[in-house]
């Protein structure tokens, strides 16, 4: 072959060759069509309503009422889909299977104070609502979230991911399947008290302000880099998308130049430990929400794990990281016999 086409074919080659290492991260569950900030405000308002009479006002009945879709689908397999079972599942929980044994629906109380959300970020039909974690100093270092899909002005799916308070590192594969009764995590510091009435939901992370426009650029943005830097493994692009003054929120990790050297050789510690598929993406202001599945027979988003980043200026500012809770592998809830 001749030494110049010789040249062209080996760089095509390489070419070839890096261009494979990029993933495809187009979203398992798409956001929906691109709504004005009124619709997706609707959109919030049902799934914050949704959120804060099952679980602030203890009325799942109520909640399943007026809020969920008589069909409604519930990707926590430990839970029941439907409206009406899942309403059961709170109301009767010997029942019903829910190993938290306190009936809801039981008498209001006064609340101290209101339910307190890490972050709420809507995008198109999705919103996603995290949970700060109790008695850690930086509320965002670890979190619960549960994400919605609303249409029609109801509910219509449900997501659940718990953090990985007390277990394998974060991104670990899950452990074996126990031998013994399974023991069930414990979230209930990520819960009010069942039977309290709140007066509001301030949430601890502010998104910021950004055009439609804004708003795809920084997916794109957040795309880009997660394929470059982790998935080619390039390291570049670490002074090209983060910011020099990045905050992380991970515990234990450095700030700043530092973060990126150290994500390089510890990435199931500050996201995924496979980010070859993307489960979704969101953004509202400044905050960009990238998910990634942790399947269980069959459903990809049977559980996950999520990075929250904010943009600005054109670099990850800020980076927040939640995996999947510790324990054996989950199993399907199972309707009772009647």
């Amino acid at each position: 072959m001749h030494r110049p086409l010789m040249r062209a074919a080996i760089l095509a080659a390489g070419l070839t060759t890096t261009a494979a290492l990029a993933a495809d991260l187009t979203p398992i569950i798409p956001a929906g069509p691109t709504l004005t900030d009124q619709q997706e405000h609707v959109k919030k308002a049902v799934a914050l309503s949704f959120d804060r009479t099952l679980f602030g006002e203890s009325d799942p009945q109520l909640a399943a009422d007026l809020f969920a879709d008589p069909n409604f689908i519930n990707h926590d397999i430990e839970e029941p889909s439907g409206a009406q079972d899942y309403a059961n599942f709170f109301l009767k929980p010997l029942e019903y299977g829910n190993p938290d044994k306190h009936p809801r629906n039981g008498p209001k109380v006064a609340a101290a104070g209101a339910i307190t959300r890490l972050f709420v970020v809507t995008d198109g039909n999705i919103t996603m609502m995290a949970y700060p974690s109790a008695g850690i100093g930086d509320p965002g270092g670890q979190f619960g979230s549960n994400m919605m899909e609303v249409k029609n002005n109801r509910v219509t799916q449900w997501w659940f991911s718990g953090p990985s308070e007390g277990g394998p590192p974060p991104g670990s594969a899950p452990a074996a399947a126990p031998t013994g009764p399974r023991k069930q995590p414990d979230f209930t510091p990520y819960y009010p008290v069942p039977g309290t009435v709140t007066a509001g939901m301030p949430t601890v992370i502010n998104d910021g302000t950004a055009t439609p426009d804004q708003r795809a650029a920084n997916k794109k943005l957040v795309t880009d880099f997660w394929n470059a830097f982790f998935n080619q493994g390039n390291t570049a692009a670490a002074a090209r998308y983060l910011s020099p003054d990045l905050k992380s929120h991970v515990p234990n990790t450095p700030q700043g130049t530092a973060f990126a050297d150290f994500a390089t050789k510890n990435k199931a510690t500050v996201t995924s430990a496979d980010t070859s598929k993307t489960l979704f993406l969101l953004a509202e202001g400044n905050l960009v929400d990238i998910g990634f599945p942790v399947p269980f027979d069959g459903d990809p988003g049977a559980w996950y794990t999520q990075n929250l980043v904010r943009v600005e200026n054109g670099k990850i500012t800020e980076w927040w990281y939640s995996s999947r809770a510790p324990g054996a592998p989950r199993y399907h809830w199972k309707k009772p016999t009647t």
